[in-house]
């Protein structure tokens, strides 16, 4: 089953008989078949019509619609979860202060083990004394993680590890074409930001519709506090997956794949930000750095690839890809609430 993207400004998707067509100005750009097709990621201006909402609803695939520069906009959801069973399970669980601090510590050790195995292997060659430091850094932060009595220490403890580690990501992205100097969200300030953006949220968009599909509330977490709107439990998931984006990341930028020209230069923002009424006023040098049209296919294409590369996952001892991770993680934490496992998978290594 596919996950289909659709950036093409302007285009509406129209269904004929078993397919979904993508149009513009009458002209047929592409089509798929409702069979093959897992979810829909729309960017920009994208429309639907009835018809092909009512066809993805009664065939249970989903609709996430991003901004052009891939803010999340919001979600359509043919069928929720139906273990109602389960979800009890997890509001339980997630409402204890003991589950609490202990899944968010878990969530903060293992992404701090994948950013200290990211570093030093990128540093194997590099042999920065700085990133050894940085390394030494964020271990001595782990050690304090198990000493964290309350959420907020750990979310601190989080945070202070996070910094050490972004010091060392910039040893290494110095090596490339391009240069980052800190993590800046919103708005994005150079391209690694602007890479790193979309790529979470894409990250994060799949973790929580798998959780959905197996039953979980994605909304309800212990690391990330609960929001409304904010899901949580994918967020907290998504930590432990963040150095695998990086890492995946540093790839794309040595070996070229990603380039200078898949993006926007300031002098080109305005006119695709001028009618964005989610933007506000924002001075000249606030402008978000964004990936062009062909940027965005680039980074997909990619971003899929990895995907599907299947690799070994030590929990289930088998090779699978990363969706299948990822739903083996989300049914382990699954069978742990309903009490038909002692324990949970995590994302190591990567």
């Amino acid at each position: 089953m596919a996950i289909v993207y659709i950036a093409n400004q302007g285009t509406i998707l129209k269904k004929k008989g078993n397919r979904i067509l993508v149009k513009k100005n009458q002209n047929i750009i592409s089509w798929f078949l409702l069979k093959d097709i897992e979810e829909i990621i729309l960017l920009g201006n994208v429309s639907l019509t009835p018809g092909v909402i009512k066809a993805l609803l009664e065939n249970g695939i989903d609709v996430v619609f991003l901004s052009f520069y891939g803010k999340y906009r919001g979600k359509l959801v043919a069928t929720p979860g139906k273990n109602i069973f389960l979800r009890i399970g997890q509001f339980n669980f997630f409402q204890n202060e003991k589950f609490q601090i202990d899944f968010a510590k878990r969530c903060v050790r293992v992404k701090l083990k994948n950013y200290i195995s990211l570093l030093r292997k990128r540093n194997y060659r590099i042999k920065s004394g700085e990133i050894t430091q940085v390394i030494s850094n964020v271990r001595g932060i782990l050690k304090d993680l198990g000493n964290a009595k309350s959420l907020d220490e750990v979310r601190g403890i989080e945070g202070i590890g996070t910094k050490f580690y972004f010091e060392g990501f910039r040893q290494i992205v110095s090596g490339t074409d391009f240069t980052f100097t800190r993590r800046t969200r919103r708005p994005p300030r150079d391209e690694v930001n602007a890479l790193m953006s979309f790529y979470y949220t894409l990250f994060g968009n799949r973790i929580a519709s798998i959780l959905n599909k197996v039953g979980l509330d994605p909304y309800l977490g212990a690391l990330h506090s609960v929001e409304y709107g904010r899901p949580s439990l994918a967020l907290d998931i998504l930590e432990e997956y963040r150095p695998f984006v990086d890492n995946l990341i540093l790839t794309a930028l040595n070996k070229k794949v990603i380039k200078k020209t898949d993006f926007h230069i300031r002098q080109d923002i305005f006119p695709l930000l001028k009618d964005d009424e989610e933007m506000p006023e924002l001075d000249e040098n606030d402008y978000p750095v964004l990936l062009t049209h062909s940027g965005i296919k680039t980074a997909i294409h990619y971003f899929e690839n990895a995907f599907l590369l299947k690799r070994f996952f030590e929990p289930a001892g088998v090779r699978l890809d990363l969706n299948q991770i990822i739903e083996e993680q989300a049914r382990s934490i699954a069978r742990f609430l309903q009490g038909k496992s002692l324990d949970y998978y995590d994302f190591e290594g990567g």
